[in-house]
């Protein structure tokens, strides 16, 4: 459920001619496993998230950035507890937010 929010706040804040194109392994199903998700590496053992590689995940018109860039809750990262690896390189947040 944390990933589905994660992907749900990326699209929020992307251009809506991209939405459909975004994180497209991420589904809400049972039967689909995140583990088998693009950008997303998780513990063998476990089966928890270890490596989540959001670089570029936003996708902005550039040509229209009057909104700003968007700030990052990072309150939406505490669900996963053995992440190791994060990387929210080139999405350009202005900022975060701690919790919310």
């Amino acid at each position: 459920m944390g990933l589905l929010e994660i992907k749900a706040f990326i699209k929020s804040v992307s251009d809506m001619q991209y939405a459909d194109a975004i994180l497209v392994s991420w589904v809400d199903n049972r039967t689909s496993d995140c583990c088998s998700w693009e950008r997303i590496k998780c513990n063998a053992t476990t089966g928890w998230v270890m490596e989540l590689s959001l670089s570029d995940a936003i996708r902005v018109n550039s040509n229209d950035v009057s909104d700003g860039f968007p700030i990052i809750n990072m309150s939406l990262f505490v669900p996963f507890q053995e992440l190791h690896v994060l990387d929210l390189w080139n999405n350009r947040f202005e900022g975060w937010e701690e919790n919310k």
